[in-house]
């Protein structure tokens, strides 16, 4: 694509009304609408965030089938803007080895609910050493594994008792 057409659909979209833009974010995900319009310039970063404040979108995050690159770009230039603010993530079956890495550089004084979907259990134990070792898990009163049907709690000797039983999630649960 030129960068004249570029440049044309790019005015295009800033020509937008407010409530036109509000319409097209129903249909994208929190993580979509941040990633795709938060650097754009300052009018969509208030529209942002305050369609994404309504519902709590903004301080929700389901980065579930994100792929890793998006991953990487929401925690590097949009993580560090809503730090303060985030409650929740989830995260997918597509973990990536150092995501936890990202995710623990930045303070998130607010988040009381982790949950990590369908990952292997040797990625567990990575993920709880991280928490041991960022000093994290002492946020959270609550860490139990879903195997199935069933849920484990937490206690020291859990990641070695499931090293070989698929978990089908982690959910760390924070002080209410």
């Amino acid at each position: 694509m030129s960068e004249n057409k570029i440049l044309l659909i790019k005015a295009c979209l800033e020509d937008l009304s407010t409530e036109l833009l509000m319409s097209i974010f129903d249909y994208l995900t929190s993580i979509e609408i941040l990633v795709t319009f938060f650097n754009l310039n300052k009018r969509f970063r208030l529209i942002i965030y305050y369609y994404l404040q309504s519902g709590y979108r903004l301080t929700q995050f389901n980065l579930n089938n994100t792929n890793y690159l998006t991953y990487k770009h929401f925690c590097k230039d949009i993580l560090p803007n809503l730090k303060s603010i985030i409650t929740s993530f989830q995260l997918g079956s597509n973990y990536y080895y150092g995501q936890i890495d990202y995710f623990n550089q930045y303070e998130l004084i607010r988040l009381d609910s982790l949950t990590i979907h369908l990952i292997n259990p040797n990625t567990i134990i990575d993920i709880l050493q991280k928490f041991l070792n960022y000093n994290r898990l002492q946020w959270f009163d609550k860490i139990n594994l879903i195997i199935d049907e069933e849920t484990k709690g937490w206690n020291e000797q859990m990641p070695f008792c499931v090293q070989n039983i698929p978990v089908r999630e982690l959910r760390i649960t924070g002080k209410k």
